[in-house]
């Protein structure tokens, strides 16, 4: 966990990864809420906890709205090869 830095009220809870072979077990619903203690006693300026996660990552989206997470800000990128757009750029 990191604090953004500008604001000690609120802290980023970064990565939550449980390895393949113990996956399915509740590992990362039960990493995510010891950090979240922890940091709740740790820090007791933090108001607000941030986390991100990729919208096709499942497990992680049901455990974060299950724990109360709400998105606030969406992002796509998007990328192309310099070779396919020239193709694009020719064909014109």
């Amino acid at each position: 966990m990191t604090s953004t830095g500008f604001n000690p009220e609120m802290i980023n809870q970064g990565n939550t990864g449980v390895a393949i072979d113990h996956r399915n077990r509740g590992l990362g619903r039960w990493l995510k809420a010891a950090l979240i203690k922890h940091v709740l006693s740790e820090m007791p300026k933090v108001t607000k906890i941030r986390s991100e996660n990729d919208v096709t990552n499942e497990p992680m989206l049901n455990i974060n709205n299950q724990m109360g997470f709400k998105p606030i800000y969406s992002e796509s990128y998007w990328m192309i090869t310099t070779l396919d757009v020239n193709k694009y750029l020719n064909a014109k």
